[in-house]
């Protein structure tokens, strides 16, 4: 939800049901990153019983709300777009 003045617009939640293999990468430091089809990066956010929850890597540098799920090495569902190229 965004305030703007005196007017309050909702966001609304974009999720897509894909399935889309992705490429695994590993940065310096240790953290593992996944890369999908268009080029966007992700890091590792939590895990659940049935997927694993990845973040959009620009989320702090660029407010990137959008995140991914994964099953196995395929990316199951997108939620919401990037906010960036």
């Amino acid at each position: 939800m965004i305030i703007t003045g005196f007017h309050i617009a909702e966001i609304p939640e974009v999720r897509v049901d894909v399935y889309e293999k992705f490429e695994t990468h590993q940065k310096s430091s240790g953290t593992q990153i996944i890369q999908d089809s268009q080029g966007f990066t992700y890091a590792f956010s939590r895990k659940n019983q049935d997927h694993l929850t990845w973040r959009c890597s620009k989320q702090y540098r660029n407010k990137c709300k959008a995140y991914v799920h994964t099953s196995g090495e395929f990316i199951i569902r997108k939620v919401r777009e990037h906010n960036h190229i």
